[in-house]
């Protein structure tokens, strides 16, 4: 190791999360290098989150990363390790970290890498034995963690965190997972870029109210549970929220993304919605900002009540009021205060939410100021100080072996 000059390795990037993260540590001056698992989907590569031709960082695919593979790429895994003195990881990087003799210094969960990886489960028979060798060092890789950066959610989830017993620094903060530096100052110059641009003008000029969802849909397939979006809960919010009032001029945006797409439209044809609904393809997260930049209002998860997460931290950064579920009384202990947003978890509250930006859109834009703010402020500069403190923490104890 080089003790003079710490250098991250930042393994994964599931949702986009994680490329993030090492933008924002990279402006800080610190050598990060983000490792790219052959299992992500092509949608949450850095390229679907940047409009820059030349990465201002280090990224390198790697060949392993994938639990199915976990036998045969471990060694490889630890070969590629040996060249990182602090390690971030997500996904399968706390098994790959573990058996490679190392202790991942932050582990920083998107989900299933909390409540999947980490217990034995069957699979397909050509894969069980890497998955189940897997488990076992997932569950003892995020143990042997001295820290996990992982914001409080729910009551239901949280059980989940405690069934891995785990004793070190939960730090209850979100990741930084969306660089709103760049959309800042990019979007506007980049927005006739958009594939969708001219349609989404259209239906600005054409209507009063645009509402958008870009979660996934699925709220009918139980494969997994904790996916459970509530989709559905919206259909029927918009309906109840066109049949009681007069303003015809709205649409619903929703993506074709998730398992339960063709029970949607069959819901929104049931509900004879189809001309207030229009849907556009899976798309980019830097094409998605500009959906979001030219909605009224966007509409996150439904089903479970979370605080932060993707969809709800997009929103907040482009300072747009929020409509989800959110249980304010189990987060009353977790900041000094939280983001303004609509709570909903029911039709009638989203279409009492609906009525309300409808009527008063100044105050829905002061709401998605003020959400702006606390997104700058718990999402970006406390997760970046506390990682930072970390880091260096780390590079302080290794000098101090150094010089004894």
């Amino acid at each position: 190791m080089n003790l003079t000059a710490m250098k991250i390795g930042i393994l994964g990037n599931m949702n986009n999360m994680y490329f993030s993260m090492a933008r924002y540590l990279a402006d800080e001056g610190y050598d990060c290098e983000l490792l790219i698992f052959d299992n992500e989907p092509l949608h949450f590569r850095p390229h679907a989150d940047t409009f820059e031709g030349q990465y201002r960082l280090v990224v390198k695919q790697v060949d392993w990363g994938d639990p199915a593979h976990f036998l045969k790429k471990r060694t490889k895994a630890a070969a590629d390790l040996a060249a990182y003195d602090f390690l971030i990881g997500n996904g399968a990087a706390p098994a790959f970290v573990h058996a490679a003799g190392r202790v991942i210094d932050l582990f920083v969960p998107y989900g299933e890498d909390l409540y999947r990886y980490p217990f034995s489960h069957f699979v397909h028979p050509v894969r069980q034995l890497s998955y189940w060798t897997m488990a076992w060092h997932q569950l003892r890789g995020i143990r042997q963690s001295p820290h996990i950066l992982f914001d409080k959610t729910n009551p239901e989830f949280d059980k989940v965190f405690e069934r891995l017993k785990y004793r070190g620094n939960r730090i209850t903060n979100p990741p930084p997972l969306f660089y709103s530096k760049e959309y800042d100052e990019c979007l506007l110059q980049q927005e006739q870029k958009n594939p969708h641009f001219t349609e989404l003008q259209e239906l600005r000029n054409q209507n009063e109210l645009l509402v958008l969802q870009h979660i996934r849909q699925i709220w009918k397939n139980r494969r997994d549970p904790w996916n459970m979006k509530g989709n559905d809960r919206l259909i029927r919010g918009y309906a109840q929220f066109l049949s009681n009032n007069s303003l015809r001029k709205t649409k619903l945006l929703l993506f074709e993304y998730g398992d339960d797409v063709e029970s949607t439209k069959k819901l929104i044809a049931e509900l004879k919605l189809q001309e207030h609904v229009r849907w556009f393809p899976k798309s980019l997260r830097k094409d998605l900002m500009l959906f979001i930049k030219a909605s009224d209002v966007v509409v996150g998860e439904l089903y479970y009540a979370w605080n932060t997460y993707c969809v709800a931290l997009e929103t907040l950064a482009m300072a747009k009021p929020f409509i989800h579920n959110r249980n304010d009384a189990y987060l009353a202990d977790a900041y000094p205060e939280l983001y303004p947003m609509f709570q909903a978890s029911s039709p009638d509250c989203i279409c009492r939410a609906l009525e309300s930006v409808a009527q008063n859109k100044e105050a829905a834009a002061e709401m998605g100021c003020k959400g702006r703010a606390w997104f700058e402020k718990y999402c970006v500069q406390e997760p970046l100080q506390k990682i930072g403190q970390l880091i260096e923490a780390k590079q302080k104890a290794l000098h101090g072996q150094k010089s004894f």
